[in-house]
């Protein structure tokens, strides 16, 4: 076999110049050495990602030699409109903005997607491929959340572009009394009061809300999502959806209530029960029918935040929160999370998100009686340091802005991302003096 791998290569070297970057092609989207990642379908159209993600990232992946941020498959499919519609300038800007990197050491990286392209196309899976390049356990399980075939996701990239990496149906069964009553406030509160109640929490996370009202058997058309309808029978604990598909057919789709959270005939957890009796559930884990992808939206999907910190360092980053989403600041103890390409797709934390513009926000609250007591501060610079480097990497072209208590720390901040360079410049640092009470 190894034989035969190598003979392959090397006839496919012969017969395709190496490209180090994506490019279009009669035979469809290619890199490498004539390594096709999407396939064209007929003259100028590229087939449809639906069901190809997995594939796409892999290969991908394998070629830059680490996880690849599935943002990535929104700018191809942008290209692909753009190529469709003859503005080749346009597809290609689309591919840029992509931001991924010419191949390094371009003949082992094509020899390398080479061969992940042989292993599935053989049967393999890309699992094995991210295994293979030691991708981070997070981005895998995340990944295939997602793009599971057998368990369909909105695709990334289309408008809800990070509602994959927080996973809020991944949390779903296990929330709070109190976390499930902020979620859902939030959601309902996030488009404003010009979308009904089930069309802002579809927006907001890919949720869909069904009111249950105190009878056995409630059934009805659901708000703003022409075609689908809910049956729920409180004795039979069973919740059924039935929509309209594209080809003009109806689909069923059925779900069983155990304790507060509904599970499909898999035993997936895809829905719950908030505080208040109303039903949540996945609309994309039902079917990518009936994920709605309509409504812009700047900010990842928020989910928990990470772990730690103090009550009062919380209580900074809430009254940060309430300055920088004024009509419905993130919950509290929630934030948002995106994968950093340079580390393998590992989660990066962010305290907050503006809505209006899809700024990233940091808060750092009380830090200038520490900064006074440590010689040298050097294990805050070392933290700060690093915190940033991820937090640019994983950003790509969004804004960040660090929002300090004290003028000193933020004074201090500026300094150390001034000398320490490496796109730090990018963070906006601003003091926001925090009008607490108490001691």
């Amino acid at each position: 076999m190894d034989q035969e791998l190598r003979e392959a290569w090397h006839a496919r070297e012969r017969a395709f110049p190496i490209h180090p970057a994506l490019h279009l092609a009669p035979q469809g989207l290619v890199l490498g050495a004539g390594t096709v990642l999407v396939r064209a379908e007929r003259e100028r159209r590229l087939a449809s990602l639906d069901g190809q993600q997995a594939r796409v990232l892999a290969l991908l992946s394998a070629a830059h030699g680490k996880a690849v941020a599935p943002a990535v498959l929104g700018n191809i499919a942008r290209a692909a409109d753009a190529w469709r519609k003859g503005d080749d300038c346009l597809a290609y800007i689309h591919l840029a903005h992509a931001r991924l990197p010419a191949l390094q050491d371009s003949y082992e990286a094509a020899r390398r997607l080479f061969l992940a392209e042989g292993f599935l196309d053989a049967g393999g899976s890309p699992r094995a491929v991210f295994k293979a390049l030691k991708v981070e356990e997070a981005y895998i399980d995340a990944f295939e959340k997602v793009y599971n075939p057998a368990e369909p996701r909105v695709p990334a990239g289309s408008g809800r572009t990070s509602g994959q990496w927080t996973g809020v149906l991944s949390v779903l069964g296990d929330l709070s009394a109190e976390a499930g009553e902020q979620l859902e406030s939030f959601a309902l509160r996030l488009l404003g009061a010009s979308l009904s109640e089930g069309a802002a929490a579809a927006a907001a996370f890919g949720l869909l809300f069904i009111p249950t009202p105190n009878e056995i058997s409630v059934e009805g058309a659901v708000a703003d999502l022409p075609g689908v309808s809910y049956a729920w029978n409180r004795d039979e604990s069973t919740l059924h959806l039935t929509y309209d598909n594209p080809d003009g057919g109806r689909s069923t789709f059925s779900a069983q209530l155990e304790d507060d959270v509904f599970r499909d005939a898999r035993g997936q957890i895809i829905g719950r029960v908030l505080p208040d009796g109303t039903i949540a559930i996945d609309t994309a884990a039902v079917s990518t029918d009936l994920a709605q992808d309509d409504q812009p939206k700047l900010c990842p999907a928020p989910g928990p935040d990470r772990p730690g910190g103090s009550e009062r360092g919380r209580d900074y980053e809430d009254y940060v929160k309430s300055v920088v989403n004024p009509d419905n600041p993130t919950p509290r103890g929630w934030g948002y999370q995106l994968p950093n390409p340079e580390q393998n797709g590992a989660p990066v934390f962010y305290d907050d998100c503006q809505q209006s513009t899809g700024m990233m926000v940091e808060a750092k609250g009380e830090y200038a009686g520490v900064l006074a007591f440590q010689p040298g501060n050097d294990s805050i610079a070392a933290d700060w340091l690093d915190q940033s480097a991820a937090q640019i990497a994983a950003a790509g072209g969004r804004a960040i802005r660090w929002y300090f208590a004290e003028p000193d720390t933020e004074a201090f901040a500026k300094k150390l991302f001034e000398s320490a360079g490496g796109g730090r410049d990018r963070i906006e640092t601003k003091v926001l003096v925090w009008p607490r009470n108490g001691p």
